[in-house]
């Protein structure tokens, strides 16, 4: 079921959390659960590495709009 099929979300719009877009993601598609979790030890590390934040933010944006 899309928007266009009955007006409405699959799911509510998840906060953008990690552990929100994770539950989100659950229930849109599981099989990325795996692939999210990589990027999501990725953007971390390079977070850590570049001591900025701007990873961590993409890695949100990008599932956000994955997991809606």
């Amino acid at each position: 079921m899309t928007p266009a099929d009955h007006g409405r979300e699959l799911i509510p719009r998840p906060e953008q959390t990690p552990d929100a877009l994770r539950a989100a993601l659950a229930v849109v598609a599981p099989g990325r659960l795996n692939e999210m979790q990589a990027t999501k030890d990725d953007a971390f590390a390079k977070a850590v590495e570049w001591q900025s934040l701007s990873p961590v933010r993409s890695w949100v944006l990008t599932w956000a709009g994955s997991a809606a």
